[in-house]
């Protein structure tokens, strides 16, 4: 068994590895969380990341409960901003065509995360962190809702964030727009993002743009950001830890 499992993890490590080298050339990191064509890394931040979530997945992590950070005495929750300006309304529409504004996703706590559906690596990676956490915080309990905003309204339309979206998690919310709906949503929650002309992307352009992924509590009030390299068992601990401070 041990062995079936160590050559699975070889394979998906040569995978990663080769999806890393072949996208490195298409992008550059701009330091302070921004990413560069939206896979913002270099070979080792793919490589890292996607070795990690798949490691997680094969061998497990522990009993894949929550970690002490979850319920902390008296500390601080992982990824708190305590005082931040961050969060606000939006009005946007889900990947059913459905309108959907902040006030409608009040009642459940949500973990969301801005980019877009032409990203080549970070932004599946960091979905897939973020639907892995919803995971964890769901076998422990706790129901978080994952959201997906993209910042790409032009290319994102409706079909195709519902194209997306279900190969994440099967309750993901997929949100797109107008261009200015979309800004409106990625300054409440001080997203940076900027078209940048690229020749090898579709279009003729890519997506620069900030990596956070964030905790929004049931009364609809952001609690805690998580930045890029996040683990998928930090953010539902984090969220955890909120959760349970009520």
């Amino acid at each position: 068994m041990f062995r079936r499992r160590f050559l699975t993890m070889l394979l998906l490590l040569l995978g990663v590895a080769g999806l890393a080298w072949w996208t490195s050339g298409q992008r550059s990191l701009i330091p302070g969380q921004i990413l560069g064509g939206g896979g913002g890394g270099s070979f080792w931040t793919s490589l890292t990341s996607g070795a990690g979530a798949a490691w997680s997945r094969i061998f497990g992590g522990g009993d894949g409960g929550l970690g002490a950070a979850s319920a902390p005495a008296g500390g601080r929750c992982s990824g708190e901003a305590e005082g931040a300006a961050i969060g606000g309304p939006f009005s946007l529409v889900d990947q059913t065509g459905a309108r959907v504004t902040d006030k409608t996703l009040t009642g459940q706590p949500l973990l969301i995360y801005f980019g877009f559906t032409f990203c080549p690596d970070v932004c599946p990676v960091g979905l897939d962190r973020m639907s892995e956490a919803t995971e964890i915080l769901e076998a422990a309990g706790r129901k978080v809702t994952p959201v997906f905003i993209t910042v790409d309204p032009e290319r994102d339309t409706i079909p195709v964030m519902a194209a997306y979206t279900q190969h994440f998690h099967p309750r993901m919310i997929g949100l797109t727009g107008d261009l200015q709906e979309i800004d409106a949503a990625a300054q409440a929650y001080k997203v940076y993002y900027g078209k940048r002309p690229d020749p090898d992307f579709a279009d003729g352009y890519t997506m620069d743009h900030t990596g956070f992924t964030y905790f929004v509590d049931a009364q609809g009030r952001f609690r805690s950001f998580f930045r890029n390299g996040a683990t998928a068992q930090e953010i539902a601990d984090g969220a955890a830890c909120q959760m349970a401070r009520g």
